[in-house]
């Protein structure tokens, strides 16, 4: 998944088939991967078919094991890493906040003040 930029990402609620095993990493290049969690076939309670995994603990859920800390990313992948690879996701949400950047300050306004300023003290001097 691409977000088209930087999110603190700090919850996950993903469904996947209850027999393969899963990884879910993040990247802020789609180069470089890390590790976000990985999704165990023992983690879950269902025995056969999809199970639904949260890192919200205010969710019913909710799996410790996989629980992390928020990270910052563009970029976040799911792939399957063992089992039966008779695999299925159903839901895979991300729950974050967008980084908000401060704007600099363009140099060509930094320029025309420092002229409007180089102005004001013309005018001054030609009136003293």
């Amino acid at each position: 998944m691409d977000f088209g930029e930087l999110y603190n990402i700090n919850d996950v609620l993903v469904s996947v088939d209850n027999n393969d095993d899963y990884e879910v990493t993040w990247s802020l290049d789609s180069v470089s991967w890390s590790n976000l969690f990985t999704i165990n076939r023992s983690d879950g309670e269902i025995t056969w078919g999809m199970d639904t995994f949260s890192t919200d603990t205010l969710h019913n859920e909710y799996i410790a094991a996989i629980d992390f800390s928020t990270v910052q990313a563009r970029y976040l992948r799911i792939k399957v890493t063992g089992g039966d690879f008779g695999l299925s996701i159903g839901e895979f949400q991300a729950f974050g906040s967008k980084l908000t950047t401060s704007v600099p300050e363009p140099s060509s306004l930094a320029i025309f003040a420092l002229g409007f300023i180089g102005l004001i003290i013309r005018s001054v001097k030609k009136r003293s």
